[in-house]
């Protein structure tokens, strides 16, 4: 008898559990012994975006970068902000003011890594970006 192992990274949207992966994989893989078993469980971690402060970001970004917006995302990756936001009961955002100024392909290289570099542009961009996006935060509150 031949037998195979996959390990699977499954990042959750928001409203969808353990239980509904556990339903969608028997539906899926129907007919097929299988075992199942969560390593890792996170779920999902959202933040509103009818904040004030999501409102000071948007403000920032089309100020700042005229005919850009502001727009929610799901990350890949993982997230400290889970735990602030339960901690803290509180919203964090994945603001992170940068440009693209190296073709992707070679930032896929080199990201996350030894020495992983940021241009002095970028740096001015986001401490600006960052700054204006907490005055024009106070001044909601």
């Amino acid at each position: 008898m031949s037998t195979s192992q996959l390990s699977v990274d499954c990042r959750l949207l928001p409203g969808h559990t353990e239980k509904w992966v556990q339903a969608y994989l028997k539906e899926t893989l129907k007919g097929l012994d299988y075992r199942l078993e969560f390593i890792h469980k996170d779920p999902a971690s959202q933040s509103p975006i009818d904040t004030p402060l999501y409102k000071a970001i948007e403000k920032t970004v089309s100020a700042i970068v005229p005919g850009a917006h502001a727009a929610p995302y799901m990350s890949t990756g993982g997230t400290d902000s889970r735990f602030f936001r339960v901690a803290f009961n509180t919203v964090a955002y994945g603001f992170i003011p940068i440009r693209a100024d190296l073709p992707l392909s070679q930032l896929l290289k080199i990201i996350h890594g030894i020495d992983e570099p940021i241009s002095i542009n970028n740096i001015q961009f986001s401490q600006t970006m960052l700054k204006q996006t907490l005055e024009t935060f106070y001044t909601i509150v």
